[in-house]
């Protein structure tokens, strides 16, 4: 006859993996539908639930009823997490602002990647009515700040869903450009 305690041990070592795997894909979507923020409060909330489950397990007698009722609260708290849109369609509008962001931030990073002068540029992101992007830094010179203005407008999907915002010094002309991507750069401050 095999050892108990062995598979009580190999049992646990199973149980600890799905509950980690649980807390850390809670995490996971919850930032990918709605941001950092929304997935530590998944994860809270993950964690919280399988701190209850393992208690439970824990006692002996094992408490059926009180384990069937935990998994008839998980299993729906569960499911709302991964899919809000279906008990709330406009959560939609936050997930898409969210899509946007990420593709916007992943463009750019991309973007800044491929140019050396760009490489002192970065992006922030702000959510109102619609994302706003703002590309900053510094770039060598005025040319180079007209090609990336060129590509960012030719070459990033994101642009047709946000409103760029510009703060780009360049350095050979002491010179820094800002404001919305509608305004092309006439306002120059020294």
């Amino acid at each position: 006859m095999k050892n108990p305690r062995f598979r009580f041990t190999t049992a646990s070592m199973l149980c600890s993996a799905f509950f980690v795997a649980y807390i850390l894909a809670a995490y996971c979507r919850g930032n990918h539908l709605l941001g950092s923020e929304v997935g530590i409060s998944y994860a809270v909330v993950a964690t919280l639930i399988t701190i209850l489950i393992l208690r439970a397990l824990s006692q002996s007698p094992l408490p059926t009823f009180r384990l069937v009722f935990l998994a008839l609260f998980a299993i729906p708290v569960s499911l709302a997490f991964a899919f809000p849109t279906y008990l709330n369609s406009d959560v939609q509008h936050f997930v898409n602002k969210q899509t946007t962001d990420r593709n916007a931030r992943g463009e750019l990073a991309t973007l800044f990647a491929s140019d050396s002068a760009f490489r002192n540029l970065g992006v922030s992101t702000t959510h109102l009515k619609v994302v706003n992007v703002e590309i900053h830094g510094t770039v060598p010179t005025k040319p180079d700040l007209d090609r990336l203005r060129s590509q960012v407008l030719d070459q990033c999907q994101f642009v047709d869903h946000c409103f760029v915002h510009w703060r780009i010094h360049v350095r050979d002309e002491s010179k820094t450009y800002t404001g919305l991507d509608d305004e092309p750069f006439e306002t120059a401050s020294e």
